[in-house]
């Protein structure tokens, strides 16, 4: 089974002393952090976005109040943006920190509270208490004293009120206006906007994960900046992604459709930076700074790296969560002894990305459909190329998938065309994958693959019978379909164990599966016992 000009690549068969070996390794595997991204580490160049923003922030005081929008999707490096904005700014302005100013809102800590009551908080914290008291005076006598009391009551201690800011000000549209109106008038004497632009001070306020929280919370944030913090000397950095919010908005407000959400959005946010899609390039370098810094870049070759990246669509959070799975599941799972760390992770790939293949590979392993994405793949590139295929591979790839071999005198673009009309689409689309072909290349001769393949079923523990092994293929015969134990549920299988939720324990997915044996979101192999 050679690749068209290639060689089988080496291959160090699994013993029982290998695996006495790899169970005393303790290779330096460590998990990695969802932090956000530091600068050291920064592939994808946000520190030079973070100081081009930090720029625009600081030169933007005569344009305040005003909102900018960091928009990405889950993943995208939002907040490591936004920190690294944070940093630049501060450090400008290290020696004026009196005039100006940051604060950091993280919206998702405020689920279960009043959120537009911990945002007005936040901001009015960086307030110099004299500011604080003037307000408090002029509102003493007010019949809505509680409110500015209980937004502020934790710098003056004043905890004893306990009322919710949020659901009076809901309710009464009189008294939130007053309240807005004073609570502008107190930013306004903060900012100092009778003094020069210079000398004017400046409150940058920084809100991530606003798209992590209920719509009824985003609706609060968001109206806190519209209808209270709209005030001179502020200026609000979100991280949220469009789509997210946007539907929330809908949600919340009760809109048969998104424009309207789309619109009250836009009155809100000024201006959007909207984070690119990483080029290849910095993916894959991103991808290999992560599997360095966690001790997994020695087993990874370039076909592996390729499909993580390709298969993660770019995104930093799923990339690292592919590599923790592999570092905690070779840790914890005591079988893992058995497949070497190369061949573990790519058996996790398989099993991650591609779990309708991962299926039949566990449950058919006399059908070896490894080998028919490698033969299928040298016999259309031998096609394609105009060059003499590999006679017996071709009349194996042919036989194992139940069709007659070519004749003599058959055009080799119609036998293939022939072939690919018996083939299950899935088959096809998947031998089109240059890096799969070459994970499936990498794993070996027929022997070595069902040899791997063997201590792989073992190592993921499937409890219940195995398939019964099937007749061998005669030429031009299809392959035969034994019923298995696999896939023909038992008399005892047709009650509560087929309508119960099984939870998979690899992704945490829950769903009435019928007789599945496999997880729909990762294809791990779910245990009825």
């Amino acid at each position: 089974m050679l690749a068209p000009g290639g060689t089988l690549p080496v291959y160090v068969p699994w013993t029982e002393e290998a695996g006495q070996s790899v169970a005393t390794e303790q290779p330096a595997w460590q998990l990695l952090s969802d932090h956000p991204v530091e600068p050291d580490a920064d592939v994808l160049d946000f520190a030079g976005t973070a100081r081009r923003m930090a720029e625009i922030i600081l030169g933007a005081r005569a344009a305040t109040p005003f909102t900018i929008g960091i928009q990405g999707g889950w993943g995208t490096g939002k907040s490591s943006l936004m920190h690294m904005i944070r940093r630049e700014i501060e450090d400008r302005t290290a020696r004026q920190r009196g005039r100006t100013r940051v604060a950091w809102f993280n919206a998702w800590t405020a689920e279960g509270s009043s959120a537009l009551t911990a945002l007005i908080r936040s901001v009015l914290q960086e307030l110099d208490p004299s500011v604080l008291r003037r307000l408090l005076h002029r509102t003493r006598r007010s019949s809505w004293i509680l409110a500015p009391i209980l937004i502020v009551g934790s710098l003056l201690g004043l905890r004893r009120f306990a009322d919710d800011l949020w659901a009076r000000f809901n309710v009464d549209a009189a008294q939130r206006n007053e309240v807005s109106k004073e609570l502008r008038g107190a930013l306004a004497d903060w900012a100092e906007q009778d003094r020069p632009l210079d000398e004017r001070r400046m409150l940058v306020v920084f809100i991530d994960d606003l798209d992590r929280c209920s719509p009824d919370n985003i609706v609060q944030v968001l109206d806190a900046i519209r209808l209270y913090l709209d005030a001179p000397g502020l200026i609000f950095v979100i991280g949220y992604d469009h789509a997210v919010v946007v539907d929330a908005l809908s949600r919340a407000r009760g809109a048969s459709a998104g424009v309207r959400s789309r619109t009250y959005l836009e009155k809100i946010i000024q201006v959007d930076h909207v984070i690119p899609l990483p080029d290849p390039t910095q993916t894959r370098e991103m991808a290999l700074a992560c599997a360095r810094h966690c001790g997994v870049a020695d087993i990874l070759g370039v076909p592996e790296i390729n499909l993580i990246v390709d298969r993660t669509d770019r995104n930093l959070r799923r990339l690292k969560r592919f590599l923790n799975t592999f570092v905690l599941s070779r840790q914890l799972d005591a079988t893992s002894v058995r497949l070497r760390p190369d061949e573990h992770i790519k058996m996790l790939l398989l099993r991650m990305y591609f779990p309708d293949l991962f299926r039949i590979i566990l449950r058919e392993p006399e059908r070896d459909v490894l080998g028919q994405l490698v033969e299928l793949g040298r016999y259309r590139a031998a096609v394609t190329a105009g060059q003499p295929p590999d006679e017996e591979q071709v009349t194996w790839l042919f036989q194992t998938s139940g069709v007659a071999p070519p004749k003599p005198d058959e055009d080799a673009a119609t036998a293939l065309n022939r072939l690919e009309r018996h083939l299950p689409r899935m088959v096809i689309n998947l031998s089109l994958d240059p890096d799969l072909f070459s994970l499936a290349w990498s794993l070996g001769t027929p022997d070595q693959r069902q040899n791997l393949l063997e201590r792989a079923r073992t190592q993921l523990r499937p409890t219940t019978a195995q398939p019964a092994a099937r007749p061998a293929a005669t030429a031009g015969a299809p392959t035969p379909v034994e019923p298995s134990a696999a896939t023909t549920p038992s008399p005892q299988a047709t009650g509560d164990a087929q309508t119960q939720p099984l939870v998979c324990p690899m992704c945490g997915h829950a769903a009435n599966l019928g007789d599945q044996h496999f997880c729909p979101s990762c294809g791990a192999y779910l245990d009825r016992a």
